[in-house]
């Protein structure tokens, strides 16, 4: 029995919900903030959804669509109290944003009381932003191959979470470069996260599923990922547990005790000595109900 895993990164459509569950994730971290995606907080047999704002980007922003344009240090304050009006519940910072905006940005989710997650825009210093942000997203910011251990021990002593989101980049964003430019890409960030790794770092799990790769099936895919890099079994599965519950600061979340969340995966092996285990949960148990394997699929539209 193991707690409800919990995927850090993704966006939600309303047909991946089923899946999710029926892969043994009880939690996901939502980082649009889509209208869309806040009606579905509180859908009944489908995972938590925590809900981020929408992207606070700089002028002309690559996704329109899910961004929120930010472009002065006056205006700042403004988009991060809209956002948490709208039912976000922590704000998620992009490209495109200029330092001072950012940390205006900064300062006002600060004072708002809320998490910062999202990219590390160009325009400021990954080392300003380890000490400015709860999370940094898809280990955006970091100069891959550049001192990885020097930033990994600067990541480690600023308390940051990173949640590095290899899968996506193994099965979406290099699955068309030539050779031998995706090998390099790959191994540049694998290095990294061992880096990070055994510098003790922080590492969250998480996929950027939804509009990029599979729901549910793709955390495990990360999990792997982890594996790869040196973690070991119980630091990945840490990642898409507990560590996520100290990320939040919610100690009932990622942890089984008494008065911890009912949220349960039951699986036929032990996963500290065969991870891959989880890929095939015997039952879920989602808010102190168990959901058997063939409701979990019956759901599924």
């Amino acid at each position: 029995l193991v707690p409800g895993l919990i995927d850090m990164h993704v966006h939600v459509i309303e047909r991946d919900l089923p899946r999710y569950v029926e892969n043994g994730i009880t939690t996901v971290r939502d980082l649009a903030g889509l209208d869309s995606v806040l009606a579905l907080v509180g859908t009944e047999h489908a995972p938590r959804i925590l809900a981020w704002s929408k992207l606070l980007t700089g002028a002309s922003p690559q996704n329109p669509f899910f961004s929120r344009p930010v472009t002065r240090v006056e205006d700042a304050a403004a988009p991060v109290d809209e956002q948490l009006a709208r039912g976000a519940t922590s704000i998620k910072v992009y490209d495109g944003l200029r330092r001072d905006v950012y940390d205006a940005i900064i300062d006002r989710a600060r004072a708002r009381g809320v998490k910062v997650a999202g990219h590390v825009t160009t325009n400021v210093p990954i080392l300003h932003a380890m000490t400015s942000q709860d999370s940094i997203e898809h280990l955006s910011g970091y100069p891959l191959g550049v001192d990885d251990r020097g930033y990994a021990e600067a990541s480690r002593d600023s308390g940051v979470w990173n949640c590095p989101t290899m899968v996506v980049y193994t099965q979406y964003v290099t699955r068309d470069m030539p050779e031998p430019q995706r090998t390099q890409l790959l191994n540049a960030r694998r290095a990294l996260l061992t880096a990070l790794d055994e510098a003790g770092a922080r590492i969250l799990a998480g996929t950027d599923a939804g509009y990029l790769v599979p729901a549910g099936t793709s955390l495990h895919d990360e999990l792997a990922e982890l594996l790869a890099a040196g973690l070991t079994p119980y630091e990945a599965l840490r990642a898409a547990t507990r560590a996520a519950g100290e990320y939040l600061d919610d100690p009932t979340l990622g942890v089984i005790g008494v008065g911890a969340r009912a949220d349960l995966v039951l699986v036929a092996e032990n996963p500290l000595e065969n991870l891959a285990t989880l890929r095939n949960p015997a039952g879920v148990m989602l808010r102190g109900t168990w959901i058997p394997y063939g409701r979990r699929r019956a759901v599924r539209p």
